[in-house]
């Protein structure tokens, strides 16, 4: 005959605090998954968002246009742009583009171009107009904070951002090119044309 002896209360009571010690590391590692499956997608959606703004860059395609051929989204509730005074319509309609590409919080978002100088390696163009030719390297970048969507892993994401930056052969020849480089696609700022980086953060990985 098999006898069951029944659990003493203190074995209960060992148990809830095992299951106590346990129990932040589980939450840690559920809500861990979660967090980064959140933050690997918005990885995603910049990434494919400046490529698509890279390639449309890339073909002078920098956004809409009215009948005249005026670039007419140059506003997209963005943060400053750097220089302010800078006159490229083309910048800031690619910055508007790219920003619609990736669909995120447009409130955090910050996008840079930068147009390769073909006189000084490795540093973006201070002459846009002989610069923007068929041939040369458009980058695209961005960042975007990465955010606890569970608030549970905020004490170690800290200021973390995800970045991307898309570096594309520019493709457009002819009378279009000529166009962009007389309106001035880029300015003279390195890099080229951008927004304000979030706090704490720089645009120094955005050269060619």
């Amino acid at each position: 005959m098999i006898h069951v002896r029944p659990k003493q209360r203190g074995e209960e009571g060992a148990s809830l605090v095992e299951f106590a010690l346990i129990a932040p590391i589980l939450f840690l590692i559920l809500f861990g998954l979660i967090d980064f499956g959140f933050i690997y997608n918005d990885f995603l959606s910049v990434r494919q968002g400046v490529r698509d703004g890279a390639r449309a860059g890339a073909v002078a395609n920098f956004g809409p246009q009215d009948a005249s051929g005026n670039w007419t989204r140059t506003s997209c509730s963005n943060t400053a742009y750097i220089p302010t005074t800078f006159p490229s319509n083309e910048a800031k309609s690619l910055i508007c583009t790219t920003r619609d590409k990736i669909g995120l919080d447009t409130s955090k978002m910050r996008i840079a171009l930068c147009l390769a100088s073909t006189t000084n390696a490795g540093t973006c163009s201070t002459t846009t107009a002989t610069d923007y030719k068929d041939g040369n390297t458009l980058v695209v970048c961005a960042m975007y904070p990465a955010t606890s969507r569970s608030g549970f892993l905020n004490p170690f994401l800290g200021n973390g951002v995800v970045t991307t930056r898309v570096a594309i052969r520019i493709e457009q020849t002819g009378v279009e090119q000529q166009r962009v480089a007389t309106d001035d696609l880029i300015s003279t700022t390195t890099p080229t044309a951008y927004e304000t980086p979030l706090t704490g953060k720089n645009w120094n990985f955005c050269v060619p």
